[in-house]
């Protein structure tokens, strides 16, 4: 299940962690990336297609073929960054280890339309 955060980002899977504690790490998410330049929507899709080249072995060459398959490594990077900073709150706040990690994501309007447009409505202001 996805809790809505923002109208720029989104922490998926975490029903079970109070609301505000979620607002403070998805906060501190879109901090570290607004620090770092990098849109949520950049971050996530850089994320989720270095994930299928894994998925496809394309990361098993010497010199994987980042540019090719729309992965940015500085975005991948924004992208750990990022759950690195919603991991600290929880942890600060006594929220134990996520089963299936923190995952940072991006509201579906976002998605769509970067999708019908190109726009990124997830950069900063």
């Amino acid at each position: 299940m996805v809790k809505a955060i923002s109208e720029r980002i989104e922490l998926r899977d975490v029903d079970d962690v109070a609301p505000d504690i979620v607002a403070e790490a998805a906060a501190a998410a879109l901090a570290r990336l607004d620090a770092l330049g990098v849109s949520p929507l950049q971050a996530c899709l850089s994320q989720g297609r270095l994930e299928a080249m894994d998925d496809q072995g394309k990361l098993d060459a010497e010199e994987p073929a980042f540019a090719d398959h729309g992965v940015d490594p500085a975005h991948v990077e924004a992208y750990g960054a990022a759950v690195d900073a919603a991991a600290a709150v929880f942890a600060a706040h006594g929220v134990g280890r996520r089963t299936g990690g923190i995952i940072v994501t991006v509201p579906d309007a976002v998605l769509a339309e970067e999708r019908a447009t190109g726009n990124d409505l997830s950069v900063a202001a």
